[in-house]
């Protein structure tokens, strides 16, 4: 235990971990609390658009039934009738065919029963019967039987749609499921008595009741109140009808017992539906005692996970100690990570800053090398060409020295740092020109690459370096004397470079004596009398001449 509790590293983990995992299971149980109530929110009111879309399927087929009633009786049948009483076959045929193609644009219809008051002949879509033989045969119920039918259509009524039965044929022992509607006859329209059989199954699924939520079911009643559809069998709404209120907007709902009962009155027929929908969703307490076991397995489980999940981080992060060699000390693991990666950095900054002083060393020596003019290794060859982009950005370029002599005995005393004059200097033509290198080459002596793309650009070049040089004898006039010189231009190749470090010794030695200027242009140098020669140059000549060393001598003119 005591280890444990020394290994502070691994119980951070382990208590982070334990913070993550508490976080998210009190997030998961609100959302679990909250996401049947909202899912089951949502779900209602899009069970109440599907109801809605369910009542126009309705409005639209009892309109098509309405339509189709209307043409009937606008077909004619007014004289249909003989003199002796009897019917006209041949126009009771051709009324026969006319409404079969009027039916047969309607799915839903499953027949058309015509009828006269006079007459037990019944026209249908299949051809002619009697009506006691048609509904005690074909269309059989137990409810209803043929003299009801007559009796009820030959008595005075309106628009009465009967309640889904299922009507049996006696022939084939096949049963239907069908609702009745029955025209009105309290203004007629004409002298038919009219009957249409609607196939209950070709309605539903047509309207799809399938997409209502599970558990709910719905109920049509017709404009007097009486049902004639109803998706779920033994349904008491003698209670429930009693206390709705319809809104302005046709629609009322009210709660009995476990269920919500959603009523929509419709604007085309004055149909009620009733959609009868559950508090809750079915079986929802399995769900419940499953989502609790889920989540209690799923905390043992997440703690397990975390102790080994800890022991496998924290193996990093002692190795990460380890190098850093913090393993001896106690401590916060990863205060001791922090300290070795500050430690890192400034060791990392401090050998980038010897790398840079090597690497410039490097690049200083590779410059001295080009100006001595001698033939190098292959090796030494190729280790100079890795260093010409450094030295050659442009197509020219000109090389220029800066001299710096102490003014006065006092000033050759004083202190200076080589390398902070090397960076005053680099820095001041860096602010003139676009790409310049510059190197301490001896004592005060530095020499500058200056790049040009044209060599006529030289000129103006030039103009900056004498300005340069008037600038450095103004900064340091109390310390150093400052005067400079500039070579000829020449293409940016290493082989010519210590052709411009000869121009630049040529330009120091052979400068006229009475210029009044800082800088000297080798460029511009005109060999005239009061060009300055060294003494010891022209002793060395008459002992050149003197002794006849021809070769010797021409070297030094």
């Amino acid at each position: 235990m005591n280890r444990l509790i020394a290994n502070r590293g691994l119980l951070q983990i382990f208590f982070a971990l334990q913070l993550v995992i508490g976080i998210m299971f009190i997030f998961n149980y609100i959302v679990y609390k909250n996401s049947i109530t909202g899912i089951y929110d949502k779900v209602s009111e899009n069970n109440r658009m599907v109801i809605r879309n369910i009542i126009q399927s309705f409005d639209t087929s009892f309109s098509s039934i309405n339509n189709l009633i209307f043409n009937i009786h606008a077909l004619p049948s007014d004289r249909m009738q003989l003199d002796n009483g009897k019917l006209d076959m041949e126009k009771v045929i051709s009324l026969q065919d006319s409404v079969t193609s009027i039916v047969s644009n309607v799915d839903i219809v499953e027949d058309v029963v015509i009828s006269f008051d006079n007459h037990d002949l019944a026209i249908t879509t299949r051809g002619t019967s009697n009506l006691d033989a048609l509904f005690d045969r074909r269309y059989k119920s137990q409810k209803f039987n043929s003299m009801f039918w007559k009796t009820f259509t030959r008595s005075e009524h309106e628009l009465t749609v009967f309640p889904a039965e299922v009507y049996a044929d006696q022939s084939s022992g096949y049963g239907r499921n069908l609702m009745i509607a029955v025209d009105g006859n309290k203004v007629r329209m004409s002298n038919k008595n009219l009957m249409i059989l609607i196939n209950v199954n070709r309605l539903l699924k047509g309207i799809d009741l399938n997409s209502m939520i599970p558990g709910a079911s719905l109920i049509v009643l017709d404009a007097n109140r009486n049902v004639i559809l109803s998706t779920e069998k033994d349904l008491d709404l003698v209670g429930i009808l009693n206390d709705v209120y319809f809104n302005p907007s046709q629609e009322a709902s009210l709660t009995h017992d476990d269920f919500e009962y959603n009523f929509y009155k419709s604007d085309y027929n004055g149909f009620i539906y009733i959609n009868k929908m559950p508090y809750k969703f079915q079986n929802i307490d399995s769900v419940t005692d499953a989502n609790t076991w889920i989540m209690y397995g799923a905390i043992v489980l997440n703690v397990i996970l975390s102790v080994l999940l800890s022991i496998y981080l924290y193996r990093p992060v002692k190795n990460i100690v380890q190098l850093l060699g913090g393993s001896s000390l106690r401590g916060n693991d990863f205060v001791k990570i922090q300290s070795g990666i500050v430690k890192v950095q400034r060791e990392n900054e401090s050998l980038k800053k010897q790398m840079d002083l090597v690497d410039e060393d490097i690049r200083r020596s590779v410059f001295l090398q080009t100006l001595d003019g001698h033939h190098h290794s292959r090796e030494q060859e190729m280790q100079m060409q890795k260093h010409y982009t450094h030295f050659f950005q442009c197509r020219h370029f000109m090389m220029a020295a800066v001299y710096l002599q102490p003014a006065g005995k006092g000033a050759a005393k004083s202190d200076f740092v080589l390398e902070e004059l090397t960076s005053q200097i680099r820095g001041g033509l860096e602010e003139r020109y676009g790409h310049v290198v510059v190197y301490h080459v001896e004592e005060l002596k530095f020499l500058a690459l200056i790049g040009l793309d044209q060599p006529s650009e030289r000129k103006q070049l030039v103009r900056k370096f004498e300005e340069y040089i008037r600038r450095c004898n103004e900064d340091y006039h109390d310390t150093f004397t400052v005067w400079g010189c500039v070579s000829r231009t020449y293409e940016s190749k290493i082989s010519n470079c210590s052709e411009a470090y000869r121009n630049i010794k040529d330009g120091r030695l052979y400068r006229n004596v009475n210029a009044d200027t800082d800088m000297v242009d080798a460029e511009q140098i005109r060999y005239v009398p009061d060009i300055y020669y060294p003494l010891q140059k022209i002793e060395k000549l008459s002992n050149c001449m003197l002794s006849g060393k021809v070769d010797e001598g021409l070297q030094i003119v």
